[in-house]
């Protein structure tokens, strides 16, 4: 089945709207580290930073270890691979 134009019109636009959201996510997580660490509040997060009871409604279930993990290891991944080349690709087709 081919597409039609307006199917690959939506496809161009639907790619480039999630790569623009990925640039987002990156961008609003490393300023919530900027905040976190702008506001003195450690090297990472613990459990006397974020207890079991700051976890509600959609939150629980998820530890402070959870959110640790994306400042520590998984934003610093995707900075590493954004400068591999990467930011380029999505930064020509964000919206």
């Amino acid at each position: 089945m081919a597409l039609t134009k307006k199917d690959k019109a939506k496809f161009i636009d639907n790619v480039r709207e999630s790569a623009s959201k990925i640039l987002s996510g990156i961008n609003g997580l490393t300023a919530e580290l900027a905040m976190y660490q702008a506001l003195d509040m450690g090297g990472s997060l613990t459990d006397d930073k974020l207890q079991d009871s700051d976890f509600v409604n959609d939150n629980a279930g998820l530890t402070a270890a959870d959110i640790s993990n994306i400042f520590g290891s998984t934003l610093p991944a995707l900075k590493t691979l954004l400068n591999q080349g990467h930011a380029t690709n999505l930064y020509r087709i964000k919206i």
